[in-house]
């Protein structure tokens, strides 16, 4: 079913932390081994399922904490499905494999698996979870087979920390994620965990591995959902911020624009999927769930906040994912084949830049960059 706006009044995705429980103790998470009792009333998901759907939104995407834990994600799903929306969710795969078919059954459009290592004994250790990698391939590999009875396709995404202790064999992941039918490859930086850091020798070579690796990925039908090797950065400074865990961002961000994140617990909406896990939690609205959430969102001051936020971005992050970076690549090509529209003059003209994070509002659909 698809949407009954002409135009997207909503985040083109949101993101939606479920709950904070997690079976795993991972060490650059704050969510570690939690066994919070926090779950959302699944009624009060499903109409904020329905406001998404007024408002255009394409994709919801649950995280944690882990979502496995959360019995009626299935449910959720198949309520999404009947929206004609995207649903997906991040796991670390322990639990996969016991609800894979329910999941392919409620229509499951996408799954990103965290997977750090190819190598058992370092993804575990990282993860502290003894026999997490086991359990998280065999899980994708009963989706995957699932999906194939049921005639169905569940796009299966890896998210890969690229730490001091993983950059050495990211080329072992090659076999493994085409094995799997893995379609996109997320490579993320570490941050924010002291003793992982890559030093400039190890950023050197990893960049010099990812160069030969990525074309190869490519050629086994994986996507590296990164601008190019240069994870770490291209200049000597962007090298030099990522050695103590600041990661790249890019020139101009349509992200504020485009994406949401719902922490459900604390009720707090954030324009953004990597600020939520700043301190001081920028560009974020309290008590989301008190009013529905095109109010929230096009809440006058909270719109003025991202637009504005969405121009300062560059010189105030320093936490983008190259995910994120290559959005808003994606973005700005996809502009250039858009025809110029008429700008006013004097004093209500907008500034260039402020003139074209407008020009992504009201061209999502048009745009047609999908949030991968």
């Amino acid at each position: 079913m698809p949407p009954t706006t002409s135009r997207t009044t909503g985040p083109q995705i949101l993101y939606i932390r479920l709950l904070e429980a997690c079976n795993a103790r991972c060490r650059m998470c704050k969510f570690s081994g939690s066994t919070d009792a926090y779950r959302p009333d699944p009624d009060r998901l499903r109409q904020l399922v329905d406001d998404l759907h007024e408002l255009g939104t394409q994709e919801v995407r649950f995280t944690g904490g882990e979502p496995l834990l959360y019995p009626e994600l299935p449910d959720i799903v198949a309520h999404l499905t009947k929206r004609g929306m995207r649903s997906s969710f991040v796991t670390n795969g322990e639990h996969l494999a016991s609800r894979a078919k329910e999941l392919v059954d409620a229509g499951l459009t996408k799954l990103i698996c965290s997977l750090d290592s190819p190598r058992p004994e370092v993804h575990d250790e990282l993860r502290r979870t003894e026999g997490l990698l086991a359990a998280a391939t065999e899980g994708m590999e009963l989706l995957r087979t699932a999906a194939a009875a049921a005639g169905t396709d569940v796009t299966l995404i890896v998210n890969t920390i690229v730490s001091n202790r993983t950059c050495g064999h990211l080329d072992e992941f090659l076999p493994l994620l085409a094995g799997l039918g893995v379609r996109r490859w997320n490579l993320i930086p570490l941050k924010g965990v002291r003793g992982l850091y890559l030093n400039r020798e190890q950023i050197d070579a990893t960049h010099e591995l990812l160069r030969t690796l990525l074309p190869a990925m490519a050629a086994a039908g994986v996507d590296a959902n990164t601008l190019g090797p240069e994870i770490f950065g291209a200049t000597e400074e962007q090298i030099q911020n990522s050695s103590r865990g600041r990661s790249v961002t890019y020139a101009t961000c349509s992200v504020p624009l485009t994406v949401g994140y719902l922490d459900a617990k604390e009720g707090l909406l954030t324009a953004c999927n990597c600020l939520p896990h700043y301190r001081g939690r920028p560009l974020t609205i309290a008590n989301a769930w008190d009013r529905p959430f095109g109010e929230v969102w096009n809440d006058p001051v909270f719109a003025e906040e991202r637009r504005k936020f969405a121009v300062e971005a560059p010189s105030l992050c320093h936490g983008c994912e190259p995910s994120n970076v290559r959005f808003n690549a994606r973005v700005a090509e996809a502009l250039t084949i858009l025809p110029s529209r008429p700008t006013a003059t004097g004093a209500t003209a907008e500034s260039g830049e402020r003139a074209r994070l407008r020009q992504v509002e009201d061209s999502l659909f048009e745009l047609g960059v999908e949030w991968l």
